[in-house]
């Protein structure tokens, strides 16, 4: 889409964002973590916009279409790779269990993306392939032709009338049509489910259409991130058909218009998909089958991830995932594989500061803790050199990220300045600070040690106490925040919008530090609208700024998490940011 668009320009309705989360624990192939948070919803402690939302799943009755008043935007061409080797199987290993196959119902990503949920398409997609930034969010049609943004920031989708449900008995063979795209997304908006604020809380607010293959998306505030919601693996396209006749999906045969057919769940094997020869991107996907198997959940206590490395040698699986330190301890046998660094992270464990809290409310003492600490020693100890330390926004526009030299410079790893800072605070400010650490697993205790030993060094009395992670989300989601720094996983947010105003803004369900800015919520609410790139890296730049110079939050670790396969794998170039699954239907095996 143009970054600018004619026209008056919307009043921005700002709004924050509801965050349904099940889970607040990335569960990944290489590691499943022990759910131990409760269904959340991150919301605004204030009334946010009515929105308006249509129950019918009829077919839309047809009226004149509007011309639309702007150029619309060509789906981006799909990336051609040359001479692939057509046919063969792929087994991925996969460790979480799934309760059922209702993917409206839940979010989860061993459902949406590494198991049933790869039948089904969406509207939009995320751009994959060899040339593509593994971060990127490029967005590109899936079900739709082209889309053009009107004048008053709605959207018009022009759909493709050359895709098919999967054959199966308890449906016709017939075409997808806006009547399909109208009735999922309702249904995804049903109250109480996992996903029912996915497209509210992005400033969407009615599904229409003008004839069959046209729909219409009006938006009740001005949001840049909005039509991700359109591509997020949660937002399938699911036949009502199969709804009407199950009375949901839960253990309903699994019927899309994706690139994989389902053919069938097993506890004990997994999943099992073959290609769909009636797709609509001719020759795709390059493999005959491709089967997800299921392996029982590594954990690094009992060196369980022993059995994934078994798998992929005795050629059980052709693909695992495992996390930095247990690629570590695998080393001496990685030479046959491949590997590639997911965009993923296995952990993002966060330090927030409560500016509410004495002495935590003064801004020197705040320097004197950022000034003690230095994240990339600890990554060096703990995760072994690998990873990331920064604020912890998930940003994907190019040069919108901070410098990690620069940080570190200037607001980390001066221990001398920290001591000095300290020793000078008047004589009625408390060195007494409390710092508490969720329990999830030793890599945070040992992240909380090692926290609590350089805090002591500048010359505070610190107490650290570990809590349960379900302790620890009650704490992150109370308006009474009884933490003083507070060290723990964040929630699995992959859009920029959703984490500045649900983690960063003083209206956020979480506000991580407790803050009452004013100009950082004024920042915020700017950059959500701003459509023009170069002005929204900018604003992003500066929000980043303003968090540091004000010490409220960083996150010292982003552990990345890697994907290991055989040498004959080719052309796999995964993005998984929102859990993204087209990839899959990429890969080829060289034979």
């Amino acid at each position: 889409m143009g970054s600018e668009m004619g026209g008056r320009k919307q009043r921005v309705s700002f709004c924050i964002y509801a965050i349904t989360i099940l889970s607040f624990i990335i569960v990944s192939c290489a590691k499943a973590e022990i759910d131990n948070s409760p269904n959340i919803d991150i919301t605004s402690r204030e009334v946010t916009p009515t929105v308006t939302v249509p129950n019918t799943t009829e077919p839309p009755i047809e009226h004149p279409t509007n011309i639309p008043t702007a150029s619309p935007t060509p789906a981006p061409a799909q990336p051609k790779y040359p001479n692939p080797t057509l046919g063969g199987a792929l087994t991925i290993a996969s460790v979480a269990e799934i309760s059922h196959r209702d993917v409206h119902q839940q979010s989860q990503y061993a459902l949406a993306s590494l198991g049933p949920g790869i039948a089904y398409s969406r509207l939009l997609k995320i751009e994959t392939g060899p040339d593509i930034d593994k971060h990127s969010l490029t967005l590109m049609c899936d079900l739709c032709k082209t889309w053009t943004m009107k004048d008053d920031f709605s959207y018009e989708f022009h759909i493709r009338e050359d895709v098919y449900w999967h054959p199966n008995r308890d449906m016709r063979k017939r075409r997808l049509n806006a009547a399909d795209l109208i009735y999922s997304y309702n249904r995804i908006m049903t109250e109480g489910w996992a996903n029912s604020r996915l497209y509210r809380d992005k400033g969407i607010e009615e599904f229409t259409s003008s004839s069959a293959y046209i729909l219409n998306v009006s938006t009740s505030f001005q949001d840049n991130d909005s039509l991700l919601s359109l591509a997020d693996a949660n937002s399938k396209i699911v036949a009502h058909e199969i709804v009407d006749k199950y009375g949901d999906l839960k253990s309903s045969p699994v019927i899309g218009t994706g690139p994989w057919i389902w053919e069938g769940t097993s506890v004990e094997a997994g999943y099992d998909f073959v290609s769909n020869p009636d797709y609509f991107e001719p020759g795709i996907p390059y493999l005959d089958q491709l089967f997800i198997k299921s392996l029982p959940n590594p954990d690094s206590r009992e060196h369980g991830w022993q059995k994934h490395a078994a798998a992929l040698e005795t050629g059980l699986v052709d693909m695992i995932m495992m996390n930095a330190l247990e690629m570590k301890k695998w080393d001496p046998n990685l030479q046959p594989y491949k590997i590639h660094k997911s965009n993923n992270p296995t952990k993002k464990i966060a330090l927030g500061i409560n500016v509410q809290s004495e002495p935590l409310n003064n801004l020197t003492v705040r320097t004197a803790i950022l000034n003690a600490l230095d994240p990339w020693d600890y990554m060096d100890m703990i995760w072994n050199g690998t990873g990331s330390s920064d604020i912890g926004i998930p940003i994907y526009l190019p040069n919108a990220g901070i410098s990690e030299d620069d940080t570190r410079a200037r607001y980390f790893a001066n221990p001398s300045k920290a001591r000095n800072l300290v020793k000078d605070l008047p004589d009625d400010i408390p060195l007494d600070i409390s710092l508490t650490v969720a329990e999830f697993d030793d890599e945070h205790l040992q992240l909380a040690l090692r926290i609590a030993d350089d805090l002591t060094e500048a010359g505070f009395n610190i107490e650290t106490r570990a809590i349960h992670p379900s302790q620890y989300w009650e704490q992150l989601i109370s308006p009474l925040k009884t933490y003083q720094l507070v060290l723990g996983s964040l929630p699995p947010i992959t859009t920029t919008n959703s984490f500045l105003t649900g983690i960063l803004h003083s209206r956020g369900m979480i506000n991580l530090a407790d803050h009452r800015d004013g100009t950082l919520d004024l920042m915020i609410e700017e950059q959500i609208s701003e459509l023009n790139e170069e002005l929204r890296i900018q604003k992003l730049s500066d929000i980043q700024g303003h968090i540091l110079e004000n010490r409220y939050m960083f996150t010292p670790i982003n552990a990345p998490s890697y994907w290991i396969y055989s040498n004959t794998i080719e052309n796999f170039y995964p993005n998984n940011t929102m859990d993204e699954y087209s990839h899959w239907a990429h890969v080829w095996i060289d034979s």
